[in-house]
């Protein structure tokens, strides 16, 4: 799906492309070779330095940039490097001269999507050229965006909360803010697997996500952990009694029965429970992972309890000392950065961790 949709974006939709390019013949050669294009629709924007880049890239919204590496304000492989940091997102295709075709290697290196030797490509050719371009930098912001999020609620997964959190933590700590975690795990979410399927427990998996969601103001983030198992940042909040008063709107939003409906008619109700763990920082701890493990025993107190919701203080420090290991460990160190997303895929995308 993802695929057909980039290509359909390329095939309907007129391109609109940014041309650095200092030279006047080249620059008119570039937009005829574009004209003569019977597949697509090519609007052609120009600058010729590479100081104008900037406010070109935010008045045209280009959906690939083309870059002449030696114009009078930049030459080689500086120019991209300088350009890359006003294309976070936009595709990037270089053109060298005859003798420079290492630097338009080095280019790709840094993240340009192709290059073009001047003389030596045809209108045909830069055509594809810049249209696959697109649809690569596009395919890639799909496989990075998979790598950083739950496959089946659609939600941020341990790889892009861990940075959430280390963010948000070095944010508290420089502003003087203070910040929540809590833990929520379903109870017998098990039972609803056994019993209905695991088409079931998928269906109930993303209501729940969909709830948390609902429950949460758009600065806080919730992550699926894993299996039946979520977590809820909650950025600036005020004091620990705010944070309670949200994971209790949580909780209540988590009993409530879910209905589906079913094939052939009718509904299937299931009646939903879940423990919620909360620990606030810097009251309870520190660090991410000091904060996870407050959390996780203030949970495991809860669901001893018969679910509800638990702050970390004697309850979850008794939970704790009679654990002989915290089940839940954010591991930052171990944990693939949202930079290197898209070679942790096939990790971040591993099953579902479901009884």
């Amino acid at each position: 799906m993802a695929i057909r949709q980039v290509r359909c974006r390329v095939i309907d939709n007129l391109i609109r492309v940014l041309l650095l390019e200092d030279d006047t013949v080249d620059r008119l050669l570039f937009v005829r070779a574009l004209q003569r294009s019977t597949n697509h629709r090519f609007d052609v924007h120009s600058i010729d330095r590479l100081s104008a880049l900037a406010a070109a890239v935010e008045r045209t919204r280009p959906d690939v940039v083309v870059l002449d590496l030696n114009v009078p304000d930049s030459t080689g492989l500086d120019t991209f490097l300088d350009a890359r940091r006003h294309l976070p997102r936009v595709p990037c295709v270089v053109l060298t001269g005859l003798n420079d075709r290492n630097l338009g290697m080095l280019a790709l290196q840094q993240g340009a999507q192709d290059f073009l030797v001047k003389g030596e490509f045809s209108p045909a050719l830069l055509e594809r050229a810049l249209t696959h371009a697109i649809a690569r930098s596009q395919l890639v912001q799909v496989v990075a965006s998979a790598a950083l999020h739950d496959e089946l609620t659609g939600l941020p997964n341990r790889i892009l909360f861990a940075d959430r959190l280390q963010t948000a933590l070095r944010r508290a700590s420089r502003q003087s803010e203070r910040m929540a975690l809590i833990f929520i795990d379903l109870d017998r979410f098990k039972m609803v697997n056994d019993h209905h399927g695991h088409h079931v427990g998928d269906a109930v998996l993303c209501t729940i996500a969909s709830r948390l969601r609902a429950g949460l103001r758009a600065s806080d983030s919730v992550a699926r952990w894993g299996g039946d198992e979520f977590v809820c940042l909650l950025e600036n909040i005020a004091d620990l009694a705010a944070a309670r008063s949200v994971a209790a709107k949580l909780h209540r939003s988590l009993i409530e029965p879910l209905r589906f409906e079913v094939a052939g008619g009718g509904t299937l109700e299931i009646e939903s429970s879940a423990s919620l763990g909360l620990a606030f920082y810097p009251e309870h701890a520190r660090d991410a992972d000091a904060l996870l493990r407050c959390c996780d025993a203030a949970m495991y107190a809860a669901k001893q309890a018969g679910g509800g919701v638990v702050t970390w203080g004697s309850e979850g420090m008794r939970a704790l000392r009679h654990r002989p290991h915290s089940e839940v460990v954010l591991s930052t160190s171990s944990l693939t950065s949202p930079s290197s997303a898209s070679s942790a895929m096939l990790s971040a995308l591993g099953g579902n961790g479901r009884e």
